[in-house]
């Protein structure tokens, strides 16, 4: 018996250890040579020295080799190396072949080009520390510079003309936005933008990718409602680049489906960028104080409020409209529920008494209607949360009383980001009957409700509802149910938890 349990062990520790040390294969020469000819497409080649083990700065030991080739018809032959890298994989250590030949196929068109005014060489490093990529960075100040950028790769194009065999080499141009001086451009300081092109780029193409970059660009300038930038590009270029974000849209009043700002957008869909409200403001007829970037304005309440990129960049809409008559909308996506009869007798409501509530309520839907035994409702996801939040302080609530009879009492969700899936009871018999059931009717129900409320849709839900008890300090689950099919029997559930 001690023989196999040590076996037993020795199983388990060889197990371990395999899965610590991961999946890794150990590369040979001829691997490396198969990867250069079939992967780099490189026929003839000479490894020069390897493998040797060179440490990386993600904490890996990996092996490289150095090769040469004269297959480019360089003055030199060309010296690239092929590594063994390991990596972290998510999981356990993983390890495949790579080689810089890009980067130095890049380094002999770059060492001997004369670099334009404003223009850098960056070398771009993977996890490992080494150098990924050599990139073109320009910096930019405002719309011109991507003219600037033009010009650049129109000299590059020009430059590897020098080198017919790595015309195909891959460069990159980074677009940086440049440090200013200017409060409002923090919020877009350092963000690039790449043009990727090649010594056989047509100038449609080149085009193309500059028109990508500049329109990244506009985009984030939108969002941040940095005017002076914008003001750089008409207003139908701004709604063109608009309509092509999806997680953006012109700004628009509630019911209305054409904007009255074209060319302006949201900042993060609910909420209005400073520099547009500034320009809102003053088309709607408000006194504003200050320039774009430090203004001040009276809202409808007679309050004065501040906006200032010293303190933020945007203001939510719905604080907009609680005290200006804007009626603006945001730009997330209207929903639709449907609050089922299944679910209205979980919840002990007719269509009726429901509708009362939720018009009781403050701002958590758009339109909401009885049809015969349902109750449809449309809204934003903002308004549903706010039923939610109130749903989850009444959750909260009735948990308390489970917990005045026991301290390992509770709800367990099955709620990964809140989707209320489902719910669990963790309970003891010594609870009353009338009590427990209480408390677990309008538990479920409630949970059904945020279910329903966070899908956003009319769909066939369900709602798992599961028991479990405290044995001898463990958890044992006793009982699992799904909502609406099954009923809450309570006799059942007692008999289950006495088992």
């Amino acid at each position: 018996m001690e023989k196999i349990l040590n076996k037993r062990i020795c199983s388990v520790l060889a197990i371990t250890l395999a899965f610590l040390s991961g999946c890794t294969k150990k590369y040979t020469d001829d691997d490396v040579k198969k990867f250069i000819r079939d992967d780099l497409q490189i026929s003839s080649f000479e490894i020069l020295s390897g493998p040797e083990e060179v440490q990386g700065d993600d904490g890996y030991t990996d092996r490289m080799w150095t090769v040469s080739t004269s297959v480019y018809g360089l003055e030199e032959d060309l010296v690239f190396h092929v590594y063994d890298d390991h990596y972290y994989g998510m999981e356990w250590t993983e390890n495949c072949l790579r080689a810089d030949l890009s980067v130095q196929k890049q380094s002999v068109v770059l060492d001997t080009f004369p670099l334009p005014d404003g223009i850098l060489i960056i070398e771009d490093k993977d996890e490992s520390g080494r150098t990924d990529g050599l990139i073109l960075q320009c910096m930019i100040n405002g719309r011109q510079d991507f003219e600037r950028g033009r010009e650049c790769i129109r000299s590059v194009q020009e430059h590897m003309r020098l080198y017919p065999s790595l015309k195909d080499t891959r460069m990159n141009l980074r677009f940086r936005v440049a440090e200013t001086e200017e409060i409002s451009d923090r919020t877009i300081a350092g963000r690039e933008y790449t043009a990727v092109f090649t010594g056989e780029s047509t100038q449609e193409e080149i085009r193309s990718v500059l028109q990508k970059a500049s329109d990244h660009y506009l985009r984030d300038c939108i969002e941040n409602g940095l005017l002076t930038r914008m003001d750089e590009y008409t207003v139908d270029e701004r709604t063109a680049v608009i309509a092509e974000d999806e997680f953006n849209a012109e700004i628009f009043r509630i019911g209305e489906t054409v904007s009255d700002w074209p060319g302006y957008g949201y900042h993060y869909r609910t909420e209005i960028p400073y520099g547009t409200l500034y320009r809102i403001l003053q088309a709607e007829g408000y006194a504003v104080t200050g320039d774009w970037q430090s203004f001040s304005f009276t809202g409808d309440d007679g309050e004065t409020y501040v906006c200032d990129y010293e303190n933020g960049t945007a203001v939510s809409v719905d604080d907009l409209n609680a005290c200006t008559h804007l009626h603006l909308d945001d730009a997330a996506p209207l929903q639709e529920i449907c609050i089922d009869e299944k679910l209205l007798h979980m919840l002990e409501m007719t269509p009726e008494t429901f509708v009362s509530a939720a018009e009781a309520m403050d701002d958590v839907y758009r339109s909401i209607e009885t049809d015969g035994n349902t109750v449809h409702m449309t809204g934003k996801g903002r308004q549903f949360s706010r039923i939610i939040r109130q749903n989850e302080k009444r959750l909260n609530e009735l948990q308390d009383v489970f917990r005045s009879y026991g301290a390992g009492y509770a709800f367990v969700y099955e709620n990964l980001n809140h989707v209320y899936q489902g719910i669990g009871f963790r309970m003891g018999s010594n609870i009353p009957q009338d009590t427990a059931e209480d408390v677990i009717r309008e538990a479920a129900a409630l949970a059904a409700l945020n279910q329903v409320l966070n899908e956003g849709k009319i769909y066939d839900w369900h709602l798992d509802v599961s028991f479990s008890r405290i044995k001898d300090g463990e958890i044992e689950k006793v009982l699992d149910m799904v909502m609406p099919q099954d009923s809450l029997d309570m006799q059942k559930i007692y008999n289950a938890l006495n088992e």
